[in-house]
């Protein structure tokens, strides 16, 4: 190596671990995003089946 030159020699495991790194991410984002939705959804399908039920329960209260 001659003086003034720039080393960039790239170790091609720390590129792939980098990499790798950044699926684990991105992937924990998809899942936390997927488990919040389907929370979401749940909260959403209660509420229903509650008013459901009660309108249910008025109608045999009223009989």
């Amino acid at each position: 190596m001659k003086k003034g030159e720039i080393c960039l020699e790239i170790n091609y495991f720390t590129v792939i671990n980098f990499l790798i790194l950044f699926a684990l991410i991105v992937g924990a984002y998809i899942v936390i995003r997927a488990v919040k939705n389907f929370i979401n959804k749940n909260k959403e399908m209660d509420k229903k089946i509650d008013d459901i039920l009660d309108k249910l329960e008025d109608k045999d209260n009223s009989k």
